[in-house]
């Protein structure tokens, strides 16, 4: 019988190959050379079988326990890419590579340098390694098999093996246990609330909805310590074996926080709440709000009990003055106008006006930032609104391009809106901005109907302005709705109308940029929504379809533009069950970003309004200072993560107080930290705080 020079087995008399390692065998018989005929190559089944180990035999019953082997190794495998068991998935693989190497398969055990190693030590310290691989493998897999459950764990669900919360609509990794009964959901809320040393202002156990109040104490930019009172509302409803919950926070004016750490603070409040409250009740699944679920109108109502109304006597019927009348006031709301040429009626634009902070004055009085967002750039109105007429003391206004910003400060602020509103009534103002000053003259011009929100809304006036001699500017106010249109004559000569077609309360923001490869991402904040709602996100470029998907309300937005994407205006829509909100992004295949961050109200200010990355991902943060005095000598001072604190000179403020413009470049993956910018002028000093993290610097 051959013997294989390479195994070293008996083969049968007349066998050419190895019928254990697949080998030819020597002084094996030849081919018959009679009737030869060319013979297809296709690959077959027997083929490759009979050089895998317990199919070379040729014997059935090898045949059947190999194939038995195989497949309980392949369901090992499977298994554990499936549900990412890694220890299933080791001893799988572990196991399939000892039968190979022990059997020579495909001559594999000979091209591994410790197994095919002449050393017994060596070769021995091989096998030791793949057994004790596998039996640690196989350890791990038998301990986290189910185990009969003890009469403790019965009573009792482990809770600290589950998370500290749920997100909107993710189960909880547990059996699916009946809810805990209405009075247990509501007698935990009561025990976090009072655990968070807040006071219960309003309950309404049937109907599931809880108001609080809380104070917020800390520090702000333009006082030394500050105490804000807000409301925290939880709203919950059973809906199936889920609870839809709506937790909205309201802080009551004043209150000196900006909108970024407003918004910070209030995401703080309402995680905090949501895992101490899931902490106490266990595996419960949350969800968003629904119009069928969540009476919007009872949440307002009750909202309004909490509110202390003052003066406590009594009211004195008063009767509405005509700016409260026709320039009502509503933060955190934001109005959306299309724009169309009057001559042709082409649309070619989208404003949004947003009331985005606030301000008191040395006098006491309240200024309104108010932000306006259009294709040519952001700009920033400082008004302060009262009974009698609005007043615009500042205007910020930056342009598309990223390193230019203007400044005016109006004196004597200028009145854009006086009562008694008639048709008729005109006043005049001249006022200084800079350097400069010019004449406005306004006028009542006529009552109107006009078209806005999908309805005729009568009884509006149209005011006309003229600036220096010339008509610019023509609003149609509206009653409780406020600005439904305006007119705005351009440079070139030509009259745009914006028509006032949705309002909401929910906004994005941006954020800032990180740099990418090929592209160029877009980080968006979105606000004004419950934490707990599943939320819609909608993309729609220039000739693109437009692309959904879901997202929670607490995740950054990343918007991904490729720079081979088609140019213009990109759409993005936030939407969930009660709020929408939108912005968009004039793409022109460059990765730049525009910010106007809001600055104090008369005092210098160094403020972030644009980032750029190049083509190598190296990004750069574009800075200007704003309100500081004419020819003002300035310098710049820089520091951060990896950085040596340094100064150089930023030439002097121009007539307008605006300083000459800093570009600091960073690497295509900036440190992770805190960067500091201070501009220095001859008597004052104004500081910027940037964050970064991960690649994405954004202003705190």
């Amino acid at each position: 019988m051959p013997l294989c020079s390479v195994c070293g087995k008996q083969n049968r008399e007349q066998a050419r190959f190895c019928g254990y390692c697949g080998r030819p065998l020597p002084n094996a018989p030849a081919r018959p050379t009679e009737e030869t005929r060319p013979v297809s190559r296709a690959p077959s089944s027997a083929g490759w079988l009979r050089h895998l180990p317990g199919f070379r035999s040729g014997q059935r019953w090898k045949q059947l326990m190999a194939t038995a082997a195989y497949s309980l190794i392949a369901l090992a495998i499977g298994g554990g890419a499936i549900a990412d068991n890694a220890a299933l998935l080791l001893l799988g693989m572990d196991t399939l590579a000892i039968v190979l190497f022990a059997t020579n398969a495909w001559n594999l055990r000979s091209r591994v340098p410790l197994l095919s190693s002449p050393s017994t030590l060596k070769a021995a310290s091989g096998w030791g390694m793949l057994v004790l691989l596998g039996v640690g493998a196989l350890s791990v897999v038998v301990s986290t098999l189910p185990k009969a459950p003890s009469t403790a764990s019965r009573l009792l669900p482990d809770l600290a093996s589950q998370p500290p919360s749920a997100k909107p609509g993710e189960k909880v990794p547990l059996q699916r246990t009946p809810l805990p009964p209405d009075d247990v959901l509501q007698a935990k809320l009561l025990e976090v609330g009072s655990a968070m040393g807040w006071s219960l202002a309003y309950e309404d156990r049937t109907e599931g909805l809880f108001i609080w109040r809380f104070k917020i104490k800390g520090r702000g930019r333009e006082q030394s310590s500050y105490e804000c009172e807000g409301r925290f509302t939880w709203y919950m409803k059973r809906v199936g074996d889920q609870i839809g919950v709506d937790d909205p926070v309201m802080v009551l004016p004043p209150c000196p926080l900006d909108l970024p750490q407003l918004q910070a603070e209030i995401r703080r409040l309402q995680k905090d709440f949501n895992q101490r409250w899931l902490a106490l009740v266990g595996p419960v699944t949350l969800t968003g709000p629904t119009s069928a679920t969540h009476s919007l109108e009872r949440q307002t109502e009750a909202l309004n009990r909490t509110i202390p109304q003052l003066p406590v006597a009594p009211p004195t019927p008063k009767k509405e003055s005509d700016i409260q009348r026709y320039y009502p006031q509503r933060e955190d709301t934001v109005r959306w106008y299309v724009v169309k040429e009057m001559q042709t009626g082409q649309a070619v634009d989208f404003i949004s006006f947003a009331i985005v902070g606030k301000t008191t004055l040395d006098n006491g009085r309240t200024v309104y930032l108010i932000e306006n967002r259009t294709a040519q750039g952001i700009s920033l109105d400082y008004q302060e609104i009262t009974p009698d007429q609005v007043l615009l003391h500042r205007l910020v206004q930056k342009g598309p391009a990223l390193d230019t910003v203007d400044d005016v400060r109006f004196t004597p602020p200028l009145p854009s809106l006086r009562s008694p509103l008639a048709v008729g009534r005109s006043w005049r103002a001249s006022v200084g901005g800079g350097n400069v000053t010019q004449s406005y003259s306004y006028q009542v011009e006529a009552r109107v109907t006009v078209a806005a929100l999908g309805k005729e809304v009568r009884d509006c006036l149209r005011v006309v302005r003229t600036r220096d001699g010339t008509p610019d500017y023509k609003t149609e106010y509206c009653p409780e709705i406020g600005i439904a249109a305006l007119e705005m004559l351009t440079p070139q000569g030509k009259w745009l109308r914006a028509e006032l077609f949705e309002t909401t309360t929910a906004r994005l923001s941006l954020k800032g940029l990180r740099a990418a490869a090929g592209h160029c991402v877009y980080v968006l904040d979105g606000t004004g929504f419950s934490l707990n709602e599943n939320l819609i996100l909608t993309v729609l470029g220039p000739g693109d379809k437009p692309s959904k998907e879901q997202i929670h309300a607490a995740a950054n937005i990343d918007i991904a533009l490729d720079s081979e994407q088609q140019r213009g205006r990109v759409l993005i829509s936030l939407e969930g069950t009660l709020h929408k909100a939108s912005y968009t992004i004039d793409w022109k295949g460059e990765c730049r970003a525009s910010f106007l961050a809001s600055p104090p109200v008369f005092r210098p200010s160094l403020t972030l309004i644009g980032q750029e990355a190049d083509k190598q991902g190296q990004m750069s943060s574009i800075l200007v200072g704003s309100g500081w005095r004419a020819g003002e000598s300035l310098h710049f001072i820089t520091e951060g993560p990896g950085w040596n604190k340094g100064s150089f000179p930023l030439g002097t403020a121009n007539d307008l107080g605006v300083s000459g413009i800093a570009i600091v470049p960073f690497r295509q993956n900036p440190l992770d930290g805190e960067y500091t910018f201070t501009l220095q002028g001859e008597t004052q000093t104004a500081t910027l705080t940037v964050i970064c993290q991960t690649g994405l610097c954004f202003v705190q």
